[in-house]
């Protein structure tokens, strides 16, 4: 399960929401002192590049904003896609960690929001891009980024969405269930499956499935359900009669189309 991103002070942040808790060593519920905390951080990369750079100079692109120095004093900058903000940055070498988290994030358009920000780090590369996956080179997306071909990243998109009955061709209905109680969220969100499944309209189909990391924010449970349909206006039409059949004071419920 994950908890929230630990810093060095010992701190777990919420991610999804910033709060704040003390990092502990002993498991709050069955009382194990096994407590493993897994991945990479920015802090934690810092200081693994220290160790195998001990004479660079090296900083977090944070910490060189809050300093107000220039970028050009550094060896290292790490940093977000936060820097395409900084027309002004250039680098000799981009190294892009951990590229498939990037993709394998569940959301449709993962392929297309990675080759914006792999691009537009490219054409802040004066040298090299390294890019740290576990997929091959022959792989569309990295033949469109090496000629940066917009087009063919285009083309070769559209082959899965058409397959997978994704946007363009066809659209989702979002709706989001919350609760302060987790009961009360997933008993109308099953109330709102069963009310589509029950009368599904013609090319529609319905699921439900949980957002990772979104399924409680701010003490509220959230659940989902997605629904798919070539007709926008009648997707739009039967989402507004189940909102209006299922909405109550104890939940709220919100509705998107074609979600971003």
């Amino acid at each position: 399960r994950r908890w929230g991103v630990l810093h060095r002070s010992r701190e777990l942040v919420c991610p999804s929401c910033n709060f704040q808790a003390e990092a502990r060593d002993i498991c709050p519920k069955c009382n194990s002192a096994y407590v493993k905390f897994r991945g990479l951080g920015m802090e934690k990369l810092e200081s693994n590049l220290q160790r195998l750079f001990p004479s660079a100079k090296i900083a977090r692109f944070e910490d060189v904003e809050k300093q107000k120095n220039s970028y050009a004093v550094y060896d290292i900058i790490i940093t977000t896609s936060k820097i395409l903000n900084f027309s002004e940055i250039y680098a000799d070498l981009t190294i892009i960690w951990d590229f498939d988290s990037l993709l394998n994030t569940g959301d449709f358009q993962s392929g297309e929001q990675a080759f914006y920000l792999l691009s537009g780090l490219l054409l802040k590369t004066t040298s090299k891009m390294v890019v740290c996956t576990s997929l091959g080179q022959d792989f569309y997306f990295f033949s469109s980024l090496q000629d940066l071909d917009y087009a063919k990243f285009y083309n070769a998109e559209l082959q899965p969405r058409s397959q997978l009955k994704l946007p363009p061709y066809y659209h989702i209905g979002l709706i989001s269930v919350r609760s302060f109680k987790k009961e009360k969220s997933q008993s109308v969100s099953a109330k709102i499956l069963s009310h589509f499944s029950k009368q599904p309209g013609r090319g529609t189909e319905v699921f439900q499935r949980d957002l990772p990391g979104r399924t409680k924010i701010r003490d509220k449970h959230y659940s989902y359900i997605f629904i798919k349909s070539k007709s926008p206006e009648a997707l739009n039409r039967e989402i507004k009669k189940a909102i209006g059949k299922f909405r109550s004071d104890s939940v709220i419920i919100t509705a998107n189309l074609d979600p971003i």
